[in-house]
């Protein structure tokens, strides 16, 4: 199961299964390159003088939910490589963690079998999104929250906007 994430709506989409995306050592082997590739979380980028051009999707492992290193992965091609195609997160993927994922630069989720169902189907995934509204910390859009004290004289419609929060 494959949940798209545009303009703050999550919706099914039909596309091609993660395991059917070459891994990077694949990926990295093939010419022409193609335009996905899935890269497992304790792969350093910088180390292998990754080039994301000409990529419209990468793929991005969850082996288990408690793994982290893939929220930085997707963080750093947002920030530094400035990626701006599609960021999938694969694997152990939780509804609590979605909005995490977002934050950090990831567009689609692809779920595990029955994950939807337990979660409270698109509705529910779509709901956790909107569990936070304010964050001390910045994502890979919008500003941190201790930034806004600056904007003094600024109304509070002007700070949130600052924020990227719709207010």
């Amino acid at each position: 199961m494959l949940l798209k994430l545009e303009n703050e709506t999550l919706a099914r989409v039909n596309a091609e299964a993660a395991q059917d995306i070459p891994d990077f050592g694949v990926w990295q082997a093939q010419e022409p390159r193609g335009t996905a590739v899935r890269i497992a979380n304790d792969i350093n980028l910088a180390a292998e003088e990754f080039d994301p051009s000409g990529l419209e999707l990468i793929v991005l492992d969850f082996p288990k939910y408690k793994d982290g290193r893939a929220y930085t992965q997707a963080r750093t091609l947002r920030e530094c490589y400035g990626f701006e195609g599609d960021i999938r997160a694969a694997g152990d993927v939780l509804r609590d963690q979605v909005l995490f994922m977002a934050r950090c630069g990831f567009t689609s989720f692809e779920l595990a079998d029955g994950v939807l169902e337990r979660s409270g189907g698109v509705e529910g995934f779509e709901k956790s999104l909107k569990d936070f509204d304010l964050f001390y910390q910045p994502g890979v859009k919008g500003t941190a929250l201790w930034r806004l004290r600056g904007l003094s004289g600024a109304t509070e419609k002007e700070r949130l906007a600052a924020a990227g929060i719709k207010g």
